[in-house]
């Protein structure tokens, strides 16, 4: 019988460190946004538009879109040893689901359940040829059954004055975030928080350019897109260029064509699907960005501060939300309530900083972050999976 163990190769640090650099971005959006409170009591402005615009919806991609270079990895490695690695990896998507459902309890905007769904469906298709693989990419980038949605406004007379069915679902939760004890909060994220995450993701088309992204991070990962060594600069400025001029189409599109349809559902649901074109565009854009700069040894050694913090995103991702929920949230500190965007948007840097440090020394004494270690020995099912540095 074929032993399991852990393959030992060089990592490619671009991707630990745009893995960080994704998950600063997500942490200072969570930050500005009150961890979903921020709704129940907006306060619109620079900050809040800026960290929006330049992170908003395309961190949680970038991580979706390194997720399914993570599963081409996991499986290429170790088909080079003769492993069939399939079934131990929808174990392992398994335990990340019920990670995600714990999590979950407290922060309902988790996206590790998500990512575990998205994780088994990867599995699902991974001996897809590419062709086929980038057909399902198109399909989920244009939104298919959400065009559906969207052209069946128009045949409704009653479009114009109906809303999002989750605006009324989101209400619900901020009543409950704002005001619950933390007894009572864990009981309604275990059902109820689940019955608006599903249709927000579902009706702003999310769900599939979620999948899109990490569908597209299984074809990087077959073309060895992140390989500095198979990749030269100008394919990197390409996509760069590429990749900007199409946001700016996009984004002038939606800006021109969006006062010409119809207020109500038909605008909503354009706005929604030209919107994440945009940001998939921008998630685009920002790879290439991240990957042609880091060839330059300056920007690289800054880029690569963030590599800890890459390396253990599932443990940072989570105390993320075990710290600032009960600062913003109502069986706690409040703080919802009386922040300012500038005052969250300090705090999210500084205990940023503060997670950087301490990942930093954790890798000067351990080789996998603690979450990490408990994932890689349970989807393993061992426990002599080095832990302490020697």
């Amino acid at each position: 019988m074929t032993q399991l163990t852990p393959l030992t190769s060089e990592r490619l640090l671009v991707i630990d460190a745009l893995r960080g650099f994704a998950l600063m971005g997500l942490f200072i959006v969570h930050a500005v946004e009150y961890f979903e409170l921020y709704w129940y009591k907006p306060q619109p402005g620079f900050i809040h538009d800026t960290v929006f615009f330049l992170f908003g919806g395309k961190m949680a991609a970038t991580f979706a879109v390194l997720f399914g270079v993570a599963v081409y990895t996991m499986l290429f490695r170790y088909e080079q040893r003769g492993i069939d690695f399939r079934g131990r990896l929808v174990w392992r998507f398994v335990l990340l689901i019920v990670m995600g459902y714990a999590h979950g309890l407290l922060y309902a905007g988790d996206i590790l359940l998500h990512l575990g769904l998205l994780g088994l469906l990867l599995v699902a298709i991974c001996r897809l040829p590419t062709a086929g693989l980038m057909l399902l990419v198109a399909f989920c980038f244009l939104q298919v059954p959400t065009l559906f949605d969207f052209a069946a406004t128009f045949s409704d007379a009653n479009s114009t004055t109906q809303q999002p069915k989750f605006w009324a679902l989101s209400w619900r939760n901020f009543e409950v975030f704002a005001s619950a004890p933390l007894a009572e909060l864990f009981r309604y994220n275990a059902t109820m928080a689940y019955e608006n995450k599903w249709v927000f993701n579902f009706e702003t088309g999310k769900f599939w350019t979620m999948a899109g992204y990490a569908i597209s991070g299984l074809v990087l990962g077959r073309i060895h897109f992140f390989n500095q060594q198979k990749n030269d600069g100008r394919f990197l400025k390409t996509g760069l260029i590429v990749g900007l001029a199409a946001s700016i189409i996009i984004y002038g599109l939606k800006t021109l064509c969006a006062p010409m349809i119809a207020e109500g559902m038909s605008r909503w649901y354009f706005n929604e699907m030209l919107g994440n074109c945009f940001n998939t565009l921008m998630v685009a854009t920002g790879i290439c960005l991240f990957a042609f700069v880091y060839r330059y040894e300056f920007i690289r050694r800054l880029q690569q501060l963030l590599v800890p913090c890459g390396r253990m995103s599932l443990t940072l991702y989570v105390s993320q939300s075990i710290v600032c929920v009960p600062i913003f949230y109502g069986f706690g500190l409040g703080w919802y309530a009386e922040a300012s965007q500038l005052s969250a948007l300090i705090l999210g840097f500084v205990l940023w900083g503060l997670q950087m440090l301490f990942a930093h020394w954790w890798f000067g004494r351990y080789v996998y972050g603690p979450l990490e270690w408990g994932w890689r020995a349970l989807t393993l099912l061992r426990s002599d999976v080095p832990f302490r540095r020697l």
